[in-house]
């Protein structure tokens, strides 16, 4: 039977040692998305943002870097199985960092969040823009 991601590692290291080391890195912005499940909600004062990620360990294990209308987001996926050996992974683990932008600026120091069945959420306040 064939399985095309069976040795994702082996065929890896082969294209990095004919195309060079970086040439995964280019591509990196493309799988991002694969990684981190956001869903982005708005209403008139607000925006929301939920987050999933499994094997983050809450809050404090995330750094958060707002500018204008965009917040980066940085952290780790840990999911440790001590006494077990890997065979498959379908989910990520490692660093991991996105960029997500929002439909409106917001107030970019001022902001709620928590961490709640597994999903972080980050509430923010609209820029009331002044005329």
């Amino acid at each position: 039977m064939f399985f095309p991601f069976h040795d994702q590692d082996r065929f890896r290291n082969q294209l990095n040692s004919f195309f060079g080391e970086d040439f995964f890195k280019k591509f990196e912005p493309y799988f991002e998305q694969i990684h981190s499940h956001v869903n982005i909600y708005e209403n008139e004062k607000e925006v929301c943002v939920l987050l999933a990620m499994p094997g983050v360990q809450g809050l404090e294990a995330l750094t958060v870097d707002m500018k204008g209308d965009t917040m980066g987001i940085k952290g780790h996926v840990s999911l440790p199985m001590e006494g077990f050996t890997l065979l498959e992974e379908g989910i990520f683990q490692g660093e991991f960092s996105r960029v997500i932008s929002f439909p409106a600026l917001v107030v970019e120091n001022k902001y709620q969040s928590f961490y709640k069945n597994g999903i972080f959420v980050f509430i923010f306040q609209k820029r009331v823009e002044e005329v």
